[in-house]
């Protein structure tokens, strides 16, 4: 009897670390997808210099992608009602031109007329009227902490693409990684901003 059950004992503890090294290999075998994200070429007209882009930002399909559903995305407002389109809009050159001063959330209007976006990559000394951003990537993220804009933080808007499916999806395609952050929404939309060709 003493003799069954050790066997008994022994075969257990054989399957139990048979198990435990099939469930180790499976999670570290076999191939790895790379991440690898398909670059995008800005074609200009010919009358125009060469467009001047940011080195540590290139043009991907992936990143525009993503940058053009941020730009569009009224969730990205405090009530959910403004995106940077809904300023900038695309009939009219991706401004507001129809009015004097832009309006945000809950019907506040601004201090300033929207600025028009168009051949954002020849601009090297600055944006917003003012210039205070340096880079196009640091502007698009002040209209969503203003105000007057879309009156939102950038805490608030991360856990709100943080939970959709969607854009874990787009942030995977484009930064191999799902995780949303402000780092990487402004360099999504920065790509986006430097293809509008006029």
């Amino acid at each position: 009897m003493k003799n069954h059950l050790l066997i008994l004992l022994a075969a257990l503890v054989i399957i139990s670390i048979s198990l435990t090294s099939c469930n180790e290999d499976d999670t570290t075998t076999g191939p790895k997808s790379e991440f690898k994200t398909t670059p995008f070429t800005l074609v200009l007209p010919s009358n125009l210099p060469p467009a001047i882009l940011p080195a540590d930002n290139p043009l991907t399909y992936e990143g525009i992608a993503l940058g053009k559903a941020l730009f569009f995305e009224k969730m990205m407002s405090k009530d959910g009602t403004v995106s940077c389109g809904s300023c900038h809009n695309q009939s009219n050159a991706f401004t507001d031109n129809d009015k004097k001063f832009s309006e945000g959330i809950e019907g506040k209007v601004g201090d300033r007329n929207s600025m028009p976006i168009f051949n954002m990559f020849y601009h090297t000394k600055g944006f917003f009227w003012d210039g205070r951003a340096k880079l196009l990537r640091d502007q698009s993220l002040g209209p969503i902490e203003n105000p007057l804009e879309m009156g939102e933080t950038l805490e608030n808007v991360v856990s709100k693409l943080q939970a959709e499916s969607k854009y874990r999806n787009l942030f995977y395609k484009a930064f191999g990684d799902s995780t949303v952050n402000s780092m990487k929404m402004s360099l999504a939309m920065e790509q986006f901003m430097l293809t509008f060709v006029s």
